[in-house]
């Protein structure tokens, strides 16, 4: 079998391209302080910077699959590579701040292709009984990446400058197309008569159960990435926490999400299905109360805040993944729509949240602990519905079912 033809080097391959891909996200957070100094721009224009980055993604994503199937994934996924390189390096040599809200703007754009299409292109490589373990395996390493970039951006920026964190994704990008023009063979799979009405939504609009697991979705994550979002902004900039100290915080979130993530399967095989969901639905309870304690009396040490985010970071792995899993399977033919609208549901509510609690900051945790316990109890809220009023989230809960990981 030749290298070319060996699936293990084009999952390899893929798991490359989506590491990059999802690491563009907020691998500058942490450089936000620098960038806000530099450019002498407010804590909303700082924020702005991933804002946009994540609206025009979701905008972006709506229309890759689409994309994909009428001109060919290969060929999509290289052009939006191209773009997002490009835009590395415009943000790399930015002379003000608008050149460098342009710069992340294309950014988004370029990596939707890469984000939305690789799963679908994993799944070709593999037989129907291997895809499950595949899919869990590639969830789980996007989320990782998603949480190791702010520590990758942290010590890049304490050793060098926020500069360096966009040429670094330029190197990245450049090895990203390389690998995948190289080891991804050409797919034949396209229609020149697909169009890209978003009236071929409607469909999901019209499943109230399916609605509510989207928002729930969409809620749980928007409050994990309002505190990402803003992280940089409350450890550095108002607690005077080192750039290196706030790269080991972050490494903490990393490890407690990534890793749960990846072994949440493993863990309800030992302990059960219910016993997991119930330990879960504790954890997100006690991050509600305790996180409505620091609002009221104002913590402001990141030890404390640190640790109550870590109890978010695990106790929503598995709830995720099983409303993910009846998402997807809710709407008949329907899957691919759904991933998208959960796709940019969680942005849109992540952007909501990074951009209320940057406008409404008074140098604490207040305005981003408040709108995470928000978004996190009306999580709750619909997840208790859904147990009331869907028979098949009951089931899910009370019984096996299969489960894969959520990104």
């Amino acid at each position: 079998m030749t290298l070319l033809n060996n699936s293990s080097i084009k999952f390899l391959t893929i798991l490359f391209v989506v590491f990059v891909s999802a690491a563009e996200i907020d691998i500058c957070v942490p450089s936000f302080p620098q960038i806000q100094y530099e450019f002498v721009i407010s804590p909303f224009q700082t924020e702005c910077l991933l804002g946009a980055n994540l609206l025009f993604h979701c905008i972006a994503a709506l229309f890759a699959g689409n994309l994909g199937d009428k001109y060919g994934r290969k060929r999509v996924v290289n052009i939006g590579l191209g773009v997002f390189i490009l835009s590395s390096l415009l943000c790399y040599f930015s002379v003000g701040y608008y050149s460098l809200l342009i710069g992340r703007i294309l950014q988004g754009i370029g990596v939707a292709a890469s984000i939305v299409l690789a799963p679908v292109i994993i799944l070709d490589f593999y037989e129907k009984e291997k895809q499950q373990k595949v899919m869990s395996l590639f969830n789980g390493f996007g989320t990782l990446a998603i949480c190791l970039a702010p520590t990758m951006g942290s010590f890049a920026t304490l050793f060098f400058n926020w500069r360096f964190n966009f040429l670094l994704l330029v190197l990245l990008g450049s090895l990203a197309l390389a690998v995948f023009h190289a080891f991804i063979p050409s797919d034949k799979k396209n229609n020149p008569h697909i169009g890209f009405s978003i009236r071929e939504y409607a469909i999901i609009f019209k499943s109230k159960v399916t609605v509510l697991y989207i928002t729930s979705l969409s809620l749980c994550i928007g409050a994990y990435y309002t505190f990402v979002g803003m992280a940089s902004i409350i450890y550095v900039g108002s607690f005077g926490v080192s750039l290196k100290t706030f790269g080991i915080y972050q490494g903490l979130l990393t490890l407690a999400f990534g890793l749960t993530s990846i072994f949440s399967g493993s863990i309800m095989d030992r302990i059960g299905k219910k016993v997991s969901f119930l330990i879960s639905i504790g954890l997100m309870i006690l991050f509600v109360v305790a996180c409505l304690l620091f609002v009221i009396f104002n913590v402001q040490h990141p030890n404390w805040i640190t640790s109550v985010i870590i109890l978010l970071s695990i106790g929503v792995v598995v709830p995720l993944n099983m409303m993910y899993v009846l998402a997807l399977d809710s709407i008949a033919g329907a899957s691919g729509k759904v991933s998208g609208l959960i796709t940019t549901g969680k942005w849109l509510f992540s952007i909501f949240g990074i951009q209320t609690a940057s406008y409404f900051y008074s140098h604490d945790f207040r305005s981003t602990g408040l709108l995470m316990l928000v978004m996190e109890l009306g999580a709750l809220v619909i997840i208790f519905v859904l147990l009331k009023k869907d028979d098949k989230y009951r089931e899910n809960v009370y019984h096996t079912v299969a489960c894969k990981e959520f990104i």
